[in-house]
């Protein structure tokens, strides 16, 4: 028996199902950010009056009870027991296997016999298309080593110039300012969908505020700040939301389920989101020093 949550049930059958994100949105007509928070168990950050709706209409798609979703899905320790699926394989008894044929090996045979047999073009021919794809396999490995050995060659070749180039670009793209003022207060470092942010020399106050230039629905949420724990949803008549860190907090985590057309400030510096993966929900770690 295997257990698992709500959000995993919904991705595991959507994946068997060999469906789409995108396509589940479209026939559903429910934003992609909204699925995935769903998939991902996270449904305190979704509005009751959609997420009952929108989680009836999934399980439906899917084929699933929606009724026993709606039921577990407010319970965090709500687990899902699924039975694993085996296959019967038939047995062949020895009564109906036929009789193998045996060969007498070559040490049994004299000379003679052993050259009769291999005269036979019949009987060679295995043994040369054993010897063609044992040649084939050889040169494939010698031309794998080949490419290696060349490459690392090339490398060492390459000017030092080029290579403290290629190291400077790398560190670039994985520590990234968040803006070019040399007294730069926040630094970033990104990777996939998740962003970690160091705020040094902090004020008293942490305000962070987030302002999205179109008209989507996008749900955010900001832990441990005066938001509520549900979250906030930016659409076309609120744009703007702001939240205020706690006294004391020195960690914080930003929940955006949509980065597009998305600006965040932290204590009016703006925040780089350009290397975060598109069309998934990211997650930023403040870190207050």
């Amino acid at each position: 028996m295997k257990k698992t949550s709500v959000g995993e049930y919904l991705h595991d059958t959507r994946l068997a199902k060999d469906l789409k994100v995108e396509q589940v949105s479209m026939d559903l007509n429910i934003p992609m950010q909204y699925i995935t928070v769903m998939e991902l168990n996270q449904f305190q950050f979704l509005v009751e009056e959609k997420l009952k709706p929108y989680l009836q209409a999934y399980g439906d798609y899917l084929g699933l009870d929606s009724d026993f979703l709606l039921e577990g899905y407010q319970n965090p320790d709500f687990q899902i027991e699924i039975e694993g699926e085996h296959e019967e394989l038939d047995q062949v008894t020895d009564e109906e296997s036929p009789n193998p044929k045996t060969v007498e090996p070559f040490t049994k045979w004299s000379r003679s016999d052993r050259f009769e047999y291999l005269e036979n073009p019949k009987r060679r021919l295995p043994l040369v298309l054993m010897s063609l794809l044992t040649v084939l396999i050889i040169g494939l490995i010698g031309f794998a080593i080949y490419a290696q050995v060349s490459d690392e060659i090339r490398q060492e070749a390459q000017p030092s110039s080029s290579l403290d180039r290629e190291t400077s670009q790398l560190a670039n793209q994985e520590t990234t300012p968040s803006s070019s003022d040399s007294d730069n207060k926040l630094t970033a470092k990104v990777r996939g969908s998740s962003m970690s942010v160091k705020l040094t020399d902090k004020t008293d106050q942490v305000t962070i505020e987030i302002t999205q230039d179109s008209d989507q629905e996008n749900l955010i949420s900001v832990t441990n700040s005066d938001m509520s724990k549900k979250g906030f949803i930016l659409n076309s008549t609120t744009k703007n939301a702001t939240a205020t860190l706690i006294s004391g907090v020195d960690k914080s985590v930003i929940t955006l389920a949509s980065i597009d057309n998305v600006s965040v400030k932290i204590n009016g510096e703006n925040l780089d989101l350009s290397g975060l993966t598109k069309d998934s929900t990211s997650y930023i770690t403040l870190t207050v020093k």
